[in-house]
């Protein structure tokens, strides 16, 4: 079992590497702090077959970090892109801004934010039109 444990483990560092901001998130858990700790968690289970454990792992970095603009950003960039949550991007992304004014990246935000609006717009207008009864 603890080779497994081992195994999943280095999973995860790999993993880690591979995403969105993964420079940001120190590698060498006993030295994490207690607000990085869930971020790394977040990032561990965010290969594509958990994109959901992710989210929930984010949202529990946010539970210990309510301020934190990187969870915001990272669950933004799920629900956009591997959740098809759309509605759930464009709040993630806005935190992100108000938490962090001087992001270095707010107009590619923006953009996302945009594009996150016209997949919403879209999703809603695909909706089936609702059956006239036929006239008598």
């Amino acid at each position: 079992m603890l080779c497994g444990k081992r195994l999943l483990g280095c999973l995860g560092l790999v993993f880690l590497a591979l995403l969105p901001g993964a420079a940001r998130c120190p590698v060498t858990i006993r030295r994490m702090t207690s607000a990085i700790r869930p971020m790394c968690a977040a990032k561990a289970w965010s290969v594509p077959w958990i994109f959901t454990g992710a989210a929930g792992a984010f949202q529990d970095a946010l539970e210990t970090s309510p301020r934190s603009a990187a969870a915001h950003y990272q669950l933004a960039w799920l629900y956009e892109n591997k959740l098809a949550d759309p509605a759930a991007a464009i709040y993630h992304y806005q935190e992100y801004l108000r938490l962090d004014p001087k992001a270095g990246n707010p107009d590619v935000i923006r953009q996302h934010i945009y594009a996150c609006k016209q997949q919403l717009a879209k999703d809603i207008m695909e909706l089936p039109a609702p059956r006239r009864p036929a006239a008598a």
